[in-house]
């Protein structure tokens, strides 16, 4: 099915169940991934991320891991 985003609306995009709506972002953000130039980062992220690797650094132990933060995302947005 071809789809003219040229077009494509807001209305139309809410005309989508919620479901096929997050699933379309995540498509989108994966589609994105793929392309290494989608993600030049600017001096100001440069910095931020810095910032957040020292603090990571420093205390290893705070936070939580990137797997169970996926998991709990997984169950609230996409009921997986």
């Amino acid at each position: 099915m071809a789809i003219d985003f040229a077009s494509f609306t807001r209305e139309d995009i809410r005309r989508l169940d919620v479901t096929t709506r997050r699933r379309l972002l995540i498509e989108i953000g994966r589609s994105l991934a793929d392309e290494e130039s989608a993600f030049e980062l600017t001096d100001e992220q440069e910095e931020e991320l810095a910032i957040r690797l020292a603090e990571d650094d420093a205390n290893p132990d705070e936070g939580e891991d990137w797997r169970a933060a996926m998991e709990d995302i997984r169950k609230k947005w996409l009921n997986e």
